[in-house]
């Protein structure tokens, strides 16, 4: 509390004579001679002129830096305006994006698409094959028969994986 008090008077002291009266200096103040609005919270008229001018000052600050990002910005505009532009930014975004889609995309459907029909239909020729194979011979024996089935399953087996 006492040092609570020390300090109240110290910047009373320094309010009321300037910064340079302070403790050491002038020992005449007494804590009679203070006014009883020190230990309230509400800030002197001094503090408050200050206050006011620090906020006014800011917001000079404020409008300044406004004015020049705004300048700046406007300087990085008219640069980017002079540079020649590409390509790129004089195609419009959803040609740019259909482009890549068949570049990329078309590759892709010739893989499905061969895969799909040119692989099955030549796994489907090789079981034909093997079955008109199989219709060919009239009397055939238990080796030979079990012979062209595994002919069939060793080139579906290749195919497979």
């Amino acid at each position: 509390m006492e040092e609570r008090h020390e300090e109240i008077l110290e910047n009373w002291r320094r309010e009321k004579y300037g910064t340079r009266h302070t403790k050491q200096t002038c020992e005449c103040i007494t804590s009679t001679e203070t006014p009883y609005s020190l230990y309230s919270s509400e800030p002197s008229e001094v503090e408050k002129r200050k206050k006011w001018m620090k906020t006014f000052r800011r917001g000079k600050g404020r409008r300044v830096m406004k004015q020049k990002k705004r300048m700046h910005q406007r300087r990085r505009n008219k640069k980017r305006g002079r540079m020649g532009k590409t390509n790129d930014e004089h195609t419009p975004r959803n040609t740019q994006v259909l482009l890549k889609a068949f570049v990329y995309g078309a590759p892709l459907f010739f893989i499905i698409v061969f895969g799909f029909f040119f692989v099955a239909d030549v796994i489907l020729n090789a079981i034909t094959a093997g079955i008109d194979e199989l219709k060919n011979v009239k009397d055939i024996g238990k080796f030979e028969f079990l012979k062209v089935l595994v002919n069939i399953d060793y080139f579906l087996f290749l195919f497979t994986k």
